[in-house]
């Protein structure tokens, strides 16, 4: 039997709750309906605040990313966008050469029922909100994401913060994620 056929990795999308986010790209269409075919009846821009309704519960893979639809409230707009485009978190930096620095951060899938999946695409960082390309920090998300075989370095979960490990990696790459920016910038 070959090992493959062995382990079924089956992938769903990551459930956001219900609760205050943030655009992490954009322009993002509002619809009528919680699927590309719905008429667009708003438009949203990056780092608009929305609310979180409801889970449609539909899940449609775009570029990879597998999430679902949701039910959002936008100033008083109520329609649907794609969890895609929505960040899990988000994170400013001020630094001293009048340079605005955020990044945000998505789940692409979750594995098996609780294996959060993430890439490099899934982290999104704005200078002055110019995007910065994936590969300018690749380099830092793998060298945490692998090093001596550990997920996210040294960054351990502790039951006490209540955390996720997707939360902690994040927090511990932050940092060194702006100081390599910061270095290929100035």
């Amino acid at each position: 039997m070959p090992l493959f056929s062995l382990f079924s990795l089956e992938d769903s999308a990551y459930a956001i709750q219900s609760g205050k986010y943030k655009m992490l790209d954009f322009p993002v269409n509002i619809r009528s309906q919680p699927s590309l075919s719905g008429n667009i009846i708003g438009r949203l821009q990056l780092h608009d605040e929305i609310e979180v309704i409801e889970n449609m519960g539909n899940e449609q893979r775009i570029d990879g990313v597998l999430q679902n639809w949701y039910k959002i409230k936008f100033n008083e707009i109520i329609g649907f966008i794609w969890g895609g485009y929505i960040s899990l978190n988000t994170w400013t930096f001020e630094m001293k050469n009048n340079k605005n620095i955020l990044i945000y951060y998505r789940i692409t899938s979750v594995i098996n029922k609780d294996v959060k999946n993430m890439q490099p695409d899934d982290i999104f960082i704005y200078i002055n909100n110019k995007r910065v390309p994936t590969n300018t920090f690749k380099e830092i998300y793998y060298r945490y994401k692998f090093h001596e075989g550990g997920y996210w370095n040294n960054c351990f979960i502790y039951p006490e913060q209540g955390k996720d490990s997707i939360t902690i990696g994040i927090e511990c790459i932050k940092e060194d994620l702006v100081m390599l920016l910061f270095i290929r910038l100035v």
